[in-house]
Protein backbone atom coordinates (compact mmCIF):
# COMPACT_ATOMS: atom_id res chain seq x y z
CA UNK A 1 0.00 0.00 0.00
CA UNK A 2 0.78 3.46 -0.55
CA UNK A 3 0.45 5.08 2.74
CA UNK A 4 1.51 3.58 5.84
CA UNK A 5 -1.10 1.58 7.03
CA UNK A 6 -1.53 1.50 11.36
CA UNK A 7 -1.14 -2.14 12.63
CA UNK A 8 -1.93 -2.93 16.50
CA UNK A 9 -0.26 -5.67 17.60
CA UNK A 10 -1.43 -7.14 20.22
CA UNK A 11 0.61 -9.72 22.65
CA UNK A 12 1.56 -9.74 26.43
CA UNK A 13 4.84 -10.89 25.81
CA UNK A 14 7.18 -7.77 25.37
CA UNK A 15 9.89 -9.81 23.56
CA UNK A 16 7.21 -10.90 21.18
CA UNK A 17 5.50 -7.14 20.40
CA UNK A 18 9.37 -5.80 19.64
CA UNK A 19 9.82 -8.59 16.79
CA UNK A 20 6.62 -8.12 15.69
CA UNK A 21 6.66 -3.91 15.91
CA UNK A 22 10.62 -3.84 13.93
CA UNK A 23 8.95 -6.41 11.16
CA UNK A 24 6.33 -3.62 10.69
CA UNK A 25 8.15 -0.95 10.69
CA UNK A 26 10.06 -2.39 7.61
CA UNK A 27 7.53 -2.86 6.08
CA UNK A 28 6.86 1.13 6.37
CA UNK A 29 3.73 0.60 8.37
CA UNK A 30 2.99 2.37 11.51
CA UNK A 31 2.86 -0.03 14.35
CA UNK A 32 1.06 0.47 18.00
CA UNK A 33 1.83 -1.88 21.06
CA UNK A 34 -1.11 -3.24 23.40
CA UNK A 35 0.51 -5.74 25.91
CA UNK A 36 -3.10 -7.71 26.82
CA UNK A 37 -7.01 -7.60 24.98
CA UNK A 38 -8.21 -5.05 27.54
CA UNK A 39 -5.58 -2.05 26.57
CA UNK A 40 -6.11 -3.61 22.85
CA UNK A 41 -10.15 -2.46 22.94
CA UNK A 42 -9.25 0.82 24.58
CA UNK A 43 -7.03 2.16 21.95
CA UNK A 44 -9.15 0.65 19.20
CA UNK A 45 -11.84 3.15 20.68
CA UNK A 46 -8.85 6.00 19.79
CA UNK A 47 -7.35 5.20 16.49
CA UNK A 48 -8.58 2.85 14.44
CA UNK A 49 -6.33 0.03 13.17
CA UNK A 50 -5.97 -0.79 9.54
CA UNK A 51 -4.96 -4.52 10.77
CA UNK A 52 -5.00 -5.93 14.11
CA UNK A 53 -1.52 -9.32 14.95
CA UNK A 54 -3.44 -10.59 17.97
CA UNK A 55 -1.98 -13.32 20.47
CA UNK A 56 -4.83 -15.52 21.79
CA UNK A 57 -3.11 -16.54 25.53
CA UNK A 58 -3.35 -13.19 27.03
CA UNK A 59 -4.67 -11.91 30.66
CA UNK A 60 -7.41 -9.66 31.16
CA UNK A 61 -9.22 -10.36 27.71
CA UNK A 62 -7.72 -13.04 25.50
CA UNK A 63 -7.65 -12.73 21.53
CA UNK A 64 -10.49 -15.03 21.49
CA UNK A 65 -12.53 -12.45 23.31
CA UNK A 66 -11.09 -9.86 21.27
CA UNK A 67 -12.28 -11.11 18.45
CA UNK A 68 -15.82 -11.82 19.90
CA UNK A 69 -15.80 -8.15 20.49
CA UNK A 70 -14.67 -7.46 17.46
CA UNK A 71 -16.79 -8.79 15.53
CA UNK A 72 -20.10 -8.58 17.51
CA UNK A 73 -19.36 -4.29 16.68
CA UNK A 74 -20.38 -3.19 13.01
CA UNK A 75 -18.09 -0.43 13.43
CA UNK A 76 -14.96 -2.50 14.00
CA UNK A 77 -16.13 -6.23 12.19
CA UNK A 78 -14.40 -4.81 9.14
CA UNK A 79 -10.91 -4.79 10.85
CA UNK A 80 -8.58 -7.58 9.21
CA UNK A 81 -7.11 -9.96 12.01
CA UNK A 82 -4.29 -12.18 11.99
CA UNK A 83 -3.85 -14.28 14.89
CA UNK A 84 -0.35 -14.94 15.86
CA UNK A 85 0.10 -17.74 18.74
CA UNK A 86 1.91 -20.62 20.51
CA UNK A 87 -1.24 -22.35 20.55
CA UNK A 88 -0.92 -24.97 18.19
CA UNK A 89 -3.85 -27.15 17.74
CA UNK A 90 -6.18 -27.38 14.81
CA UNK A 91 -9.29 -26.30 17.39
CA UNK A 92 -8.11 -23.41 18.29
CA UNK A 93 -7.10 -22.12 14.77
CA UNK A 94 -11.00 -23.36 14.06
CA UNK A 95 -12.05 -21.01 16.90
CA UNK A 96 -10.48 -17.97 15.57
CA UNK A 97 -11.33 -18.25 11.83
CA UNK A 98 -15.01 -19.10 12.90
CA UNK A 99 -14.71 -15.87 15.57
CA UNK A 100 -13.66 -13.72 12.73
CA UNK A 101 -9.56 -14.15 11.97
CA UNK A 102 -8.53 -13.71 8.59
CA UNK A 103 -5.83 -15.88 9.48
CA UNK A 104 -3.55 -17.82 11.78
CA UNK A 105 0.28 -17.95 12.49
CA UNK A 106 2.01 -20.19 14.73
CA UNK A 107 4.80 -18.65 16.71
CA UNK A 108 7.95 -19.08 15.93
CA UNK A 109 6.01 -17.67 12.64
CA UNK A 110 8.50 -17.41 9.15
CA UNK A 111 8.69 -13.83 8.90
CA UNK A 112 8.27 -14.11 5.32
CA UNK A 113 5.26 -15.60 5.22
CA UNK A 114 3.95 -12.78 8.12
CA UNK A 115 4.64 -10.54 5.97
CA UNK A 116 2.93 -11.86 2.99
CA UNK A 117 -0.05 -12.45 4.92
CA UNK A 118 -0.21 -8.38 6.07
CA UNK A 119 0.21 -7.38 2.48
CA UNK A 120 -2.75 -10.06 1.70
CA UNK A 121 -4.82 -8.48 4.67
CA UNK A 122 -4.07 -5.07 3.68
CA UNK A 123 -4.57 -5.26 0.21
CA UNK A 124 -8.45 -6.94 1.05
CA UNK A 125 -8.88 -3.88 3.88
CA UNK A 126 -8.34 -1.66 0.98
CA UNK A 127 -10.23 -2.65 -1.79
CA UNK A 128 -13.12 -3.39 0.89
CA UNK A 129 -12.79 0.16 1.86
CA UNK A 130 -12.92 1.54 -1.72
CA UNK A 131 -16.17 -0.99 -2.34
CA UNK A 132 -17.87 0.70 0.67
CA UNK A 133 -16.99 4.75 -0.27
CA UNK A 134 -18.41 3.19 -3.62
CA UNK A 135 -21.38 2.13 -2.36
CA UNK A 136 -21.95 4.78 -0.10
CA UNK A 137 -21.42 6.96 -2.99
CA UNK A 138 -24.16 5.24 -5.10
CA UNK A 139 -26.24 5.67 -2.30
CA UNK A 140 -25.79 9.40 -1.76
CA UNK A 141 -26.26 9.84 -5.52
CA UNK A 142 -29.44 7.32 -5.63
CA UNK A 143 -31.08 9.83 -2.60
CA UNK A 144 -29.86 12.65 -4.58
CA UNK A 145 -31.16 11.86 -7.74
CA UNK A 146 -35.15 10.44 -5.98
CA UNK A 147 -35.00 14.44 -4.80
CA UNK A 148 -34.64 15.55 -8.29
CA UNK A 149 -37.23 12.80 -9.11
CA UNK A 150 -39.99 13.88 -6.34
CA UNK A 151 -39.04 17.86 -7.46
CA UNK A 152 -39.96 17.43 -10.95
CA UNK A 153 -42.63 15.19 -10.11
CA UNK A 154 -43.95 18.07 -7.91
CA UNK A 155 -43.33 20.83 -10.65
CA UNK A 156 -44.91 19.00 -13.35
CA UNK A 157 -48.15 19.05 -10.64
CA UNK A 158 -47.80 22.10 -10.62
CA UNK A 159 -47.29 22.67 -15.10
CA UNK A 160 -49.93 21.00 -15.45
CA UNK A 161 -52.39 22.03 -12.64
CA UNK A 162 -51.94 25.96 -14.75
CA UNK A 163 -52.21 24.68 -17.88
CA UNK A 164 -55.53 23.30 -16.80
CA UNK A 165 -56.73 26.10 -15.51
CA UNK A 166 -55.67 28.21 -18.61
CA UNK A 167 -57.08 25.28 -21.11
CA UNK A 168 -60.35 25.64 -18.91
CA UNK A 169 -60.87 29.72 -19.45
CA UNK A 170 -59.97 29.36 -23.19
CA UNK A 171 -62.66 26.75 -23.60
CA UNK A 172 -64.90 28.74 -21.35
CA UNK A 173 -64.43 31.57 -23.87
CA UNK A 174 -64.74 29.40 -26.89
CA UNK A 175 -67.85 27.59 -26.06
CA UNK A 176 -69.38 30.98 -25.04
CA UNK A 177 -68.19 32.36 -28.39
CA UNK A 178 -70.03 28.98 -30.41
CA UNK A 179 -72.89 29.94 -27.90
CA UNK A 180 -73.21 33.19 -28.82
CA UNK A 181 -72.76 32.14 -32.76
CA UNK A 182 -75.36 29.65 -32.38
CA UNK A 183 -77.78 31.91 -30.63
CA UNK A 184 -77.28 34.14 -33.71
CA UNK A 185 -75.80 37.01 -31.59
CA UNK A 186 -72.74 38.20 -34.09
CA UNK A 187 -71.91 40.61 -31.94
CA UNK A 188 -68.56 42.10 -33.44
CA UNK A 189 -67.09 44.13 -30.44
CA UNK A 190 -68.30 40.80 -28.00
CA UNK A 191 -67.13 38.60 -29.95
CA UNK A 192 -63.81 40.06 -30.36
CA UNK A 193 -63.77 40.84 -26.28
CA UNK A 194 -64.14 36.95 -25.92
CA UNK A 195 -61.17 35.98 -28.63
CA UNK A 196 -58.89 38.91 -27.02
CA UNK A 197 -59.57 37.12 -23.60
CA UNK A 198 -58.80 33.99 -25.28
Amino acid sequence: MANASKILIVDDNEINRNVLNGLVLGLGHAPFLAENGKSAMMMIEKRLPDLILLDILMPELNGYEVLGLLKKDKNLRHIPVIVISAVDEIDSVVRCIEKGADDYLVKPFNPTLLKARIGSCLEKKLLRDNEKKLHEKLERSYHELKKLEQARDAMVHMIVHDLRNNVTTIMGYAQLIQSNINKGCLDKERICKDIEYI
